[in-house]
């Protein structure tokens, strides 16, 4: 949110009810309005085609579907779990999904479509480095909830630990 509101773009930010300082936290990153509720409800709450991007931090089918509801014509939906929830990665399959959604419409609307993966080892140091940058700059200032040691690194993917934290904001596994 940091960095899209450097580049002049209005954001509007979804956060779950569970997350207690989570409307002060988007609205410190730069949101102009925060949504509170699950993910779906949220963007099915919001008005149709007034908004040009869609970023997807969620993935799956429905929350394409109803994000297209909510994009203008010519809008562009950007997601970094496609309709799998089980990959940041796409595959072939993922790739020829994207291009049909590009060519085959179900309305008059020209949704773009780009999945936003982790493709390979360079470009995740890349866009670590250049995370790491901003953050020195002061341009960004990530929020963090624990630093774990790599011996504890599951506990970071485990979302019954997580909740039962009730800390937002990244979880880092240290690894040296």
């Amino acid at each position: 949110m940091q960095q899209s509101v450097e580049l002049g773009l209005i954001i509007v930010a979804q956060c779950p009810a569970a997350i207690a300082d989570g409307v002060a936290v988007c609205r410190a990153n730069g949101a102009h309005e925060v949504v509170v509720g699950e993910p779906l409800w949220a963007v099915n709450s919001l008005h149709e085609s007034s908004f040009d991007l869609v970023v997807d931090t969620v993935g799956g089918r429905r929350m394409y579907d109803a994000s297209r509801r909510i994009l203008a014509t010519n809008g562009q939906f950007a997601t970094c779990f496609g309709d799998e929830h089980g990959s940041a990665s796409p595959n072939f399959k993922a790739h020829m999904r994207s291009l049909r959604r590009a060519f085959f419409k179900k309305d008059k609307k020209n949704i773009g479509y780009e999945w936003v993966g982790n493709i390979t080892v360079d470009d995740h140091k890349e866009a670590l480095e250049s995370v790491k940058a901003a953050a020195e700059r002061g341009d960004i200032c990530p929020r963090l909830s624990s630093i774990l040691p790599f011996e504890d690194a599951v506990r970071a993917f485990d979302p019954v630990l997580r909740r039962a934290e009730q800390e937002p904001g990244a979880v880092v596994v240290r690894i040296s």
